[in-house]
């Protein structure tokens, strides 16, 4: 509005309203104009019965300059001025509205008299004119800032509500002496409240986490490092009975000049599954030995543990005689079934550091860790006979089955598992060429059933 427009009562009262409604929080506006006869002539927005409260309109009147940062408070008209000039009573000319519930301000009212308007001088109306033109703008950057500031309270309430509900454990640590912010999950691993918590007592529960791990030593000087490295981000997991905790911390405001996150998962659930999933990728299904795959990952570890040591090491090759008849003439089941016999002999003739797998097929290897050749020999000789000795039952079946043996060793350990396992095949073979049944080690004579 400018100066040279006509005074419009309605419209300053609207600015001032709009100023009154964004100061006290109002959700509900209702705006008269009476005449002489004192009839209303507009209802912006109707209300439900609220109870009238004097307030101190000068007082919220200044506070509206403070926030628009207009300039000095004697450029405009306080609310005392304007129903001074209109000839009126403040409480009549203009009040504040108060609903009942919660004891929060619901509306403002305000009552403007066109009659005492019309009977003002020009220069009330216009220092009226000027106060209202500016008490639009003051309104406008008191609407905005009540608008920003109830986003922000709404994001805050939408950034709370998700906080709270992740499965992840969530702490944020804001700075020395500050307390930390901790939602539900991470409470209740660690036995803590959640919300605004005294830091210390989210640092005592990190504590007892780590004091309840299987290797207690270890857990806390991975926390200790942690809680020291403010800068750094940091990974590790704890293991407390079958439970697996992963901690990763990082620091927030790049150096962590804003304080660090720690997020806590319960992977409990995932470690079990990759256990179960490399057990399988590892095991052969139907005798439940190591497959290829995992026994030469076992053997190569066992391996230079023996050439670490200078133990000796022993490889037995092991076939089944005839194998494929009986899958020719009895099925595949019932060659799974004596596979399995097979394989249950083997592992009862071993010792216990012993280790037995399944290549593949009928064919079977063992690796025998700090033994040399004459006790490789009486092993491979003992499993010969635990399969010869008494036939396999299948169902009404009493089946003969026989094994071929080719062995090597390494007196000292000193070689590489690949050749080792490639003598032992070689001995296998002259096991075979020479009549099956039998053993027979690399560089040596046969030993027959």
């Amino acid at each position: 509005m400018s100066a040279s427009e006509p005074l419009n009562p309605e419209s300053s009262l609207r600015a001032w309203t709009d100023v009154v409604q964004a100061l006290l929080a109002a959700d509900r506006v209702v705006l008269f104009a009476t005449d002489a006869t004192n009839q209303t002539a507009m209802d912006i927005c109707a209300a439900p019965p609220l109870a009238a409260r004097r307030v101190d309109l000068d007082a919220a009147f200044r506070a509206a300059l403070a926030t628009s940062k207009l300039g000095p408070a004697d450029e405009l008209s306080p609310p005392s001025a304007w129903t001074a000039d209109l000839d009126a009573p403040p409480a009549d000319a203009l009040l504040a509205v108060q609903g009942r519930k919660d004891g929060s301000h619901v509306g403002v009212a305000a009552i403007w008299s066109a009659t005492a308007a019309a009977a003002l001088d020009p220069a009330t109306r216009q220092r009226l004119h000027r106060s209202a033109g500016r008490l639009a703008l003051a309104a406008a950057v008191a609407v905005r800032a009540a608008a920003e500031r109830r986003r922000e309270q709404e994001l805050q309430g939408q950034f709370i509500a998700v906080f709270q509900s992740i499965a992840t454990g969530v702490i944020i640590f804001q700075g020395r002496g500050e307390p930390a912010l901790v939602n539900v999950t991470a409470g209740r691993l660690l036995g803590a409240p959640s919300g605004q918590v005294d830091a210390t007592l989210i640092q005592d529960g990190l504590k007892r986490l780590c004091e309840a791990a299987a290797d207690p030593q270890a857990a806390c000087e991975q926390l200790a490092v942690a809680a020291q490295e403010e800068s750094r981000s940091a990974s590790f997991v704890i293991e407390r009975g079958e439970q697996h905790i992963s901690i990763d911390v990082q620091p927030m405001g790049g150096e962590g000049g804003r304080g660090r996150i720690w997020l806590l998962r319960d992977v409990t659930l995932s470690r079990r599954r990759e256990a179960e999933l490399a057990n399988l990728a590892a095991s052969d299904p139907l005798t439940g030995l190591a497959n290829r795959r995992g026994f030469m990952a076992e053997a190569r570890a066992a391996a230079q543990a023996c050439r670490a040591a200078g133990h000796p090491l022993t490889l037995l090759m092991i076939d089944l005689d005839h194998f494929k008849l009986v899958n020719d003439t009895y099925g595949h089941p019932t060659g799974d079934r004596v596979l399995r016999v097979v394989a249950d002999r083997c592992r009862a003739a071993l010792r216990e550091d012993d280790l037995l797998g399944r290549l593949g097929g009928e064919e079977f290897a063992v690796l025998l860790p700090r033994t040399d050749h004459v006790e490789g020999s009486a092993i491979a000789e003992r499993l010969r006979q635990a399969i010869s000795t008494s036939p396999v039952a299948v169902d009404n079946l009493a089946l003969t089955m026989r094994i071929s043996v080719g062995g090597a060793t390494r007196a000292d350990g000193d070689v590489q598992l690949d050749a080792l396992l490639a003598q032992a095949d070689v001995a296998l073979y002259m096991a075979k060429r020479s009549g099956r049944d039998r053993v027979v080690f690399a560089g040596g004579a046969a030993s027959a059933g």
